[in-house]
Order: C-alpha cells, then structure tokens, then sequence
C-alpha cells in the first residue's frame, strides 16, 4: 500500500472529522457557489473533496480510493495519482460551478469526484476487472 494513498485517506478522514464537528470549519470549506463566485474563495473547490456529510459518506469514498487507488497509482505512479484525483475533483467541481453559477445557495461536499475519477481509471486500465457489490460474489 502506497503511503501517498494512506496520506490522502487519513487526511480526508482527518478533516472530515473536524468538520463533522465544527460547523464553522464545514461551513467555510464546503464547496458554495456564492462564496466562490462572489468572494472568490477558490480553494474551496479543492476543499470540499476533503469534506463529507457522515460518517457512510466518508467511509464508502475511503474504501473505493483504498480498492482502485493502487491501479491507478502502479499504472500513473503518484504524480499521475494526484492528477487524476485532484483533476477530477477539480473539474467535478468546476462543472457545478458552471451548472449553478446563477444559484448562490448551491453547496455540495464530498470527493466523490476524485474517487470516480480513480474508479474510471482503474477500469480504463483493467477494463475486465470484476467488480462486487457489498459482499455479492457476482463481478
């Protein structure tokens, strides 16, 4: 396991935990459309990735980084890992951005973005890799 991976994953859990507790921080790094656009608070759209709404939200993102991480990261090494996840947060972020520009109150959390991205990339790279769902022995 790559230490990167477990940098990323403790990070996230790490932030995501704070912000479970405080709502000032949750509120401040939470992806807004308002806040960006009209205050230009841009790292929001990278901070939102290390951000989730509970504790289910966190660990299924963790454990799907954790399983397709390490496919991306032998096929890219860490530099092409940090593109791919931080580009698909990034971009996931900027298409809501575009989206809802004209509705301030738009806010969403998450890294889902950058755990697709990893997850279509690993699939790009194993395009006959078996994939279960919760425990069910059909790939």
């Amino acid at each position: 396991m790559s230490t990167l991976l477990i940098i990323i994953i403790a990070a996230t859990a790490l932030f995501s935990y704070f912000g479970f507790n405080n709502h000032q921080l949750f509120e401040k790094f939470k992806f807004n459309v308002g806040a960006i656009r009209g205050n230009k608070e841009y790292v929001r759209l990278i901070s939102a990735g290390f951000l989730h709404g509970d504790l289910m939200h966190l660990l299924f993102n963790m454990m799907t980084l954790y399983f397709f991480g390490p496919i991306v990261l032998q096929a890219f090494g860490e530099i092409g890992f940090l593109a791919v996840y931080f580009g698909s947060i990034l971009l996931g972020n900027l298409f809501s951005l575009y989206l809802y520009q004209n509705q301030s109150w738009y806010s969403a959390i998450g890294a889902s973005g950058g755990v697709s991205g990893i997850l279509f990339a690993s699939i790009a790279m194993i395009p006959d890799l078996g994939i279960y769902f919760f425990f069910i022995p059909i790939p």
